[in-house]
Formats: C-alpha cells, sequence, structure tokens
C-alpha cells in the first residue's frame, strides 16, 4: 500500500494522549503509547504504535484481520510528522511481562515456578487459533514470542485472553510452508529456521 485508504485514517483530533504521554513499550523503529480515541461520542481505550517512519506494511497485514485471537486495528494515524497504528489496548501487558511478575512473586513467595493448568491449556489454545487463522490466510509472523502476547482485557474462564500482536515482519506468501525472506527473533525461531536461514 503506497498511500493509506481514507476509510481507515484517524483524525488527530479523536486521538488524546492525556497530559503523561504514558509510554506502554519500545521496540527497534517505534514506541507505543496509550491514548483514548473518541469516535461518536464513545470513548475507548486504545495503544497507539508510533513509528519513526512512515511504514505501511504492518497496516496492510492488520487492516484485513479480525479474529478474537489477534489484537484488534482500529485504524490509522497519519497527520505531518505523527504516523502510527491504533489498536486494541491490552491493559494487562505482554506474556513475557507476566511470567517475570509471576516468577518473581512465586520466588518471594517461596514456592514453585508454575502456572495453572488451565492458564496453560487456554493461553497455548489461543495462540495456536491466531497463528491457524494467519495461515490460513497465507500469513507468516515470523516473530511469535512472549512479548508479541498480549494479555488482553477480553476474559474467559476468568483468565485474559491472549492475543497475537506485532505484524512488522510479517510475510503474505502464497504457501505457508515455506517463506523465502529473512527476519526473525533467533532465540524465539525454530532449530530447522536458524540451520536453514531461507526458511525465514
Amino acid at each position: 500500500m503506497d498511500e493509506p485508504n481514507q476509510d481507515i485514517l484517524i483524525p488527530l483530533n479523536e486521538i488524546d494522549f492525556g497530559e503523561h504521554n504514558i509510554e506502554l513499550g519500545m521496540g527497534s523503529t517505534s514506541a507505543v503509547f496509550k491514548a483514548t480515541l473518541t469516535t461518536d461520542n464513545k470513548e475507548t481505550k486504545v495503544a497507539v504504535k508510533m513509528y519513526q517512519k512512515i511504514e505501511y506494511k504492518e497496516v496492510d497485514i492488520l487492516k484485513d484481520l479480525d479474529h478474537k485471537n489477534i489484537i484488534k486495528f482500529y485504524g490509522l494515524l497519519n497527520h505531518r510528522m505523527k504516523f502510527g497504528i491504533v489498536l486494541e489496548l491490552a491493559s494487562e501487558g505482554n506474556l513475557g511481562q507476566f511470567l517475570a511478575r509471576f516468577s518473581q512473586e512465586s520466588k518471594d513467595a517461596g514456592l514453585p515456578l508454575r502456572l495453572s493448568k488451565m492458564q496453560f491449556v487456554q493461553w497455548s489454545i489461543d495462540l495456536a487459533s491466531a497463528v491457524q487463522y494467519l495461515h490460513e490466510k497465507k500469513i507468516i509472523h515470523k516473530d511469535i514470542k512472549s512479548s508479541n502476547c498480549l494479555l488482553s482485557d477480553d476474559q474467559k474462564n476468568g483468565l485474559n485472553v491472549l492475543k497475537l500482536c506485532d505484524f512488522g515482519i510479517s510475510k503474505q506468501v502464497e504457501t505457508t510452508i515455506i517463506a523465502t525472506s529473512g527476519g526473525c527473533t533467533k532465540r524465539w525461531s525454530s532449530p530447522e529456521v536458524i540451520e536453514y536461514p531461507t526458511m525465514a
């Protein structure tokens, strides 16, 4: 996509970052901020992924996705020096942050580090469901790791629903068996991808 469709553009006056510009996270090319989206007099808490430069690749993929285990895309903020993707807010953070907190709390309490069976099963199913949906649409995420698995505000069986995010290096392919472009987080990659880089 060279230029965004007008129907996915969000006017700057509909986004309020508040007084303190609360940063939720930072990557190599972007930073994520908490904000409020106001449309039709309805306020929605959102996360805005702000880029250093205009990048439409992630938008191209996100705008066509609609699945309960993939973070929701609301639209694109594109106003002069402000460029960002407006996404569903997952106020519980990512799975990596949860595991770090859980590990410390378990250590402080002198308990073994062990997720409940319900947590392990439900979050595994959530992630598998997201990946299956992507593969059905011939999309390879290419960077599945704990920091890209968000614990959303949606609930199931008393647990936060896990949702996959960050499609910055994802790729649409003809077949999901082999993708021929590079890019991945090596310590989260399968052995065959590391041994045969053309599979990344």
